[in-house]
């Protein structure tokens, strides 16, 4: 059974099926043998097929078909005896296709299509037959491509990038699984040597991965990186208020070396949000304050809302003023009142109140990093809705 990947994959097949499987097994006519690029351990999606007695037959430890070596080289070579392959050119196979048994068997092919004759094959003759190969492997090199592991990926980009990176630590798994796929070599230590086929198939990738790589592949290229995304987010909000934009911007300044200063300065940016919105939604320009209409007290009394009476005399203040803005974009007992502002609007806001009263009273010696990048972002995103959906808010 080629290819088992496919049927386990959907997770579909009910345990009977495997069991009527496993009564078929059991004749001596028959012999069952699976393929797959992974375990059958790993591929079993359905938790009640994994119960059935099918997986019990197969050996425990599979066969494992690596990449060539010179011998299985020399093999293949043997069955070619009109062809002698100079070592130059056995190096251009080597390079193109790592052993990968797909890609080295396409070139030999490719190559026996342009040569019928007894020729001694020079390295640029197999250079062309190996990206002659290319368009017959593409497909199956995506595949193997989309196997791998994100941590793989990145790997691999970090071999290209730097020509060879050292086996140790954490890489050993991802490296044995590149090297199964030929996709790299192992020289010595280090991990290097990014077949030919499969770097011409990456370049034609766009190359987003091995920019994050390099910007966020580890805890301190993270924390100093970070600031410069959210700096292109804010870039990307139009309209922004001019108060906002000012504590943003002077907020993004902190990081990373101060992130203490900037969440003092969230309750200076969370009164200036939620004045925006008081002015967009209920403001008394006679008095020049907001004010609460009576016909939403109506509303929510009507529909058994629970609102403090002093709102009635006086505006809330404190988190209280959080409530307010959620009745004000709708709860499941009342429906929308506000004309701009929505639910994301207070989400996003009362996410904010909590690292503001952080801000103003912390209790650690020490503010986390990561926690303040995330105020930032609340900050930015918050800022960047209230540009959208409030009108004149700058």
């Amino acid at each position: 059974m080629d290819g088992f990947d496919k049927p386990l994959s959907n997770g579909r097949l009910t345990r009977n099926l495997w069991d009527q499987l496993r009564e078929l097994a059991l004749k001596p006519s028959l012999r069952l043998v699976t393929a797959s690029r992974r375990t059958l351990r790993d591929l079993i999606r359905n938790p009640e097929s994994q119960t059935s007695d099918f997986w019990g037959i197969f050996d425990p430890s599979p066969v494992r078909v690596g990449c060539f070596d010179e011998n299985d080289l020399a093999a293949l070579l043997h069955q070619l005896p009109h062809l002698k392959l100079t070592g130059g050119a056995q190096t251009e196979l080597w390079n193109a296709s790592n052993g990968c048994p797909v890609m080295m068997l396409e070139a030999l092919n490719c190559l026996c299509d342009e040569i019928s004759e007894a020729v001694t094959v020079t390295p640029e003759v197999m250079k062309s037959s190996c990206e002659s190969a290319y368009p017959y492997v593409k497909d199956k090199i995506d595949s193997l491509w989309r196997d791998c592991s994100p941590q793989g990926q990145d790997l691999l980009f970090r071999v290209m990038e730097e020509g060879a990176v050292l086996r140790t630590g954490s890489i050993g798994a991802d490296a044995e699984s590149l090297m199964d796929k030929g996709f790299v070599r192992l020289v010595g230590n280090k991990v290097q040597g990014v077949s030919r086929l499969l770097g011409r198939y990456l370049e034609e990738q766009p190359n987003e991965n091995s920019a994050l790589l390099r910007m966020f592949g580890d805890v301190h290229s993270y924390n100093n990186n970070l600031k410069a995304a959210l700096e292109h987010r804010l870039s990307q909000v139009e309209n922004l208020d001019g108060v906002l934009n000012r504590y943003l911007r002077q907020g993004v300044g902190d990081f990373p070396e101060h992130p203490g200063m900037f969440l003092s300065s969230v309750h200076g940016m969370l009164e200036q949000a939620l004045t925006l919105i008081w002015k967009a939604e209920c403001w008394d320009t006679q008095k020049n304050r907001p004010w609460i209409p009576s016909e939403w007290f109506s509303l929510w009394q009507r529909n058994e809302e629970k609102i403090p009476e002093e709102w009635k005399t006086r505006f809330p203040e404190g988190g209280q003023r959080l409530r307010l803005l959620d009745l004000m974009t709708g709860t499941q007992k009342s429906d929308r009142l506000a004309r701009c502002a929505t639910k994301n609007t207070y989400v996003l806001a009362n996410a904010l109140q909590g690292f503001r009263d952080f801000g103003v009273h912390p209790k650690a010696a020490e503010i986390d990093l990561g926690t303040a990048y995330a105020a930032l972002h609340l900050c930015v995103e918050l800022a960047a809705l209230l540009a959208r959906e409030l009108p004149n808010s700058n």
